[in-house]
């Protein structure tokens, strides 16, 4: 939930904004992203099929009708989508160079790719993708701990850091015009 946080906020959705949510897991971000962009649409796209129920069955319990599962796998199954104004990356089966570059190309001049990783194979792709592209994207590192019961004390348990590394369109033609 706290990392889904940061990676909303850091989206900057508006309430009319079209948003993709690739490698959705169990659809939570696009759900939240729906939320917030009640005017707009939101496309959520999963590969597994295992997922699908899990998925559909957390859109219909949140009553969140503007959103749609892409079942399918990226890039390829995002070809007939509109135009995002903001995307979020949780997962790429193996495709993150072809996915970045895809949704970077597709992003609206004022949009948001934020993409996360889990492992350090990941950080590496995304890193050396946003160097390949001249990109200098915003890097977090978020290191979340929950209060556990330890007898009548409470202890932190850690959960596993997760990297967000935050692409700005609008700040990057910025970049581009000032030099």
């Amino acid at each position: 939930q706290p990392i889904r946080h940061l990676a909303l906020a850091e989206m900057k959705l508006r309430p009319a904004a079209t948003v993709w949510d690739i490698g959705t897991g169990s659809g939570s971000i696009a759900i939240e992203a729906a939320k917030q962009c009640w005017q707009g649409q939101v496309f959520t796209m999963e590969c597994n099929e295992a997922c699908y129920p899990a998925i559909e069955a957390n859109i219909a319990a949140h009553g969140t009708d503007n959103v749609t599962l892409v079942k399918g796998r990226a890039p390829e199954a995002l070809a007939e989508l509109p135009a995002p104004d903001a995307v979020f990356v949780g997962g790429t089966r193996g495709s993150m160079a072809d996915i970045l570059s895809h949704c970077w190309q597709q992003l609206a001049g004022q949009g948001v790719l934020v993409v996360t990783a889990v492992t350090i194979d990941s950080v590496v792709e995304i890193h050396q993708w946003s160097k390949q592209n001249l990109l200098n994207p915003k890097v977090q590192l978020a290191a979340v701990s929950q209060g556990v019961p330890l007898a009548h004390y409470t202890r932190y348990q850690a959960e596993n850091p997760i990297h967000l590394f935050i692409f700005d369109k609008s700040a990057t033609q910025q970049g581009n015009n000032n030099e």
